[in-house]
């Protein structure tokens, strides 16, 4: 760990990228809020709410193939500075009064467009500046940043919200413009580069006929490493299949909660605790590193939250519920970066972004699916039973893994064959 801390370039990523997720989750608040400020319909608000996401998935597909075809930062660099000139025009429209549903419709088509490719480019700009024995360690410091985001970003949002309407999109603008600089300043190159571990003549010429097919060609390359990387592929819905299962819990404490009368506060706490259960998996997965396989981490992670969710049918209590959620979030968090920094190792520097996509492709498609779920058991069943459905589910994924047998992981290329970059040279 203290590795990282001499690793300029690592930093700048880090706090630049911090900066700007704590912005979106100040934003994130704010723009349900405007939408209905503006529009006067909560329908307005799903629509607004619905493009965005829906965008983001589309934009996935080909933002894999632009991040592995072209230099990550100017990638990098031109999406924040085109989020930034999205935000300003929706921020200067609240102060001048001239806001329309039309316009938070083609903000949110901008900022979806553009957060894909983003997110697409970040795990390849981390390969090329953490060396590969100081992954985990860095997606972990990542992962606890995102989560002390996710726990400030939402309260600072609403703080700035009462001072202004405008004031949380102000502060988003700043954050992408920061995002923006400390890309800029990285003294690592960014640009797409084969690995050490070289394709076969074959395979060689099959990228080359890819490239010249455009990107059908590329994202088929991609296709085919996937299906040769039958581990990974595993592990990516696995990784799915449980956060499907934590936001329908989430939503139905909330729900729970709610129908027995919580405060807004009591809400507000019962995300909190999830964040800071997430918050200490991060934290926990470096000392993990190492001492036990990435495979029976989740397993037995999975296993944990199948015996905790169903004990969530004894109890309405929103406290409880959401502490018994937050002491599965640090196994799963846990687990979950050991998983993301494996698959960024066994990823090839040259596919990093449409392996990256289709992780993230898989998770936004099978993410709905719970909320939808949730929502619908409630309507249908008592709570106590849809905990019990939940508790189930996690059962069936943990038993598939055990049992379902599994293509070892590939030998990561060993931490001296990549040379640390970035270091700070005083």
């Amino acid at each position: 760990m203290s590795g990282l801390w001499r690793n300029r370039d690592f930093q700048l990523l880090c706090a630049g990228q911090g900066l700007s997720q704590l912005g979106s989750q100040t934003s994130s608040v704010a723009i349900p809020l405007l939408v209905l400020r503006e529009t006067g319909s909560p329908l307005a608000v799903g629509v607004v709410e619905a493009v965005w996401t829906t965008v983001q998935v589309a934009a996935f597909v080909p933002a894999g193939v632009i991040v592995d075809r072209y230099d990550r930062r100017a990638i990098m660099v031109s999406c924040d500075l085109g989020r930034l000139a999205a935000t300003v025009a929706l921020a200067a429209a609240l102060l001048t009064g001239s806001a329309s549903l039309t316009l938070f419709l083609l903000y949110c088509t901008v900022l979806g467009l553009l957060g894909a490719p983003f997110t697409a480019a970040g795990p390849a700009a981390l390969r090329e500046i953490v060396p590969g024995d100081g992954m985990v360690a860095a997606v972990s410091v990542l992962q606890a940043r995102s989560q002390v985001t996710y726990i400030l970003g939402p309260m600072f949002g609403g703080l700035l919200y009462m001072v202004s309407p405008s004031l949380p999109l102000w502060f988003d603008v700043f954050s992408f413009a920061m995002s923006a600089l400390s890309i800029m300043a990285l003294r690592t190159s960014l640009r797409v580069t084969a690995t050490a571990t070289a394709p076969t003549l074959a395979e060689a010429q099959a990228e080359a006929t890819g490239r010249r097919r455009g990107m059908a060609g590329d994202l088929a390359t991609a296709a085919r490493f996937l299906r040769s990387a039958r581990y990974l592929r595993r592990q990516i819905l696995i990784a799915a299949l449980l956060k499907l299962a934590f936001d329908g819990l989430m939503l139905a404490i909330i729900i729970v909660a709610s129908l027995r009368s919580a405060s807004g506060l009591s809400i507000g706490v019962i995300i909190g605790l999830t964040s800071v259960g997430s918050l200490a998996g991060s934290l926990l997965a470096p000392r993990l590193n190492g001492r036990f396989a990435v495979r029976p981490m989740v397993i037995v992670a999975t296993l944990t939250c199948a015996c905790l969710v169903p004990a969530m049918a004894l109890t309405g209590d929103g406290l409880v519920l959401a502490a018994l959620l937050a002491a599965c979030s640090v196994l799963v968090t846990a687990a979950s970066v050991l998983l993301a920094a494996q698959q960024v190792l066994m990823t090839p520097a040259e596919l990093q972004g449409r392996v990256h996509s289709a992780a993230n492709l898989v998770n936004f498609a099978f993410a709905p699916a719970g909320t939808v779920l949730a929502g619908w058991m409630l309507g249908v069943l008592p709570h106590a039973g849809v905990f019990l459905v939940f508790g189930a589910f996690l059962w069936a994924v943990a038993l598939a893994d055990l049992v379902i047998p599994a293509a070892p992981p590939p030998a990561a290329p060993p931490p001296e064959t990549r040379e640390p970059t970035g270091l700070a040279t005083t």
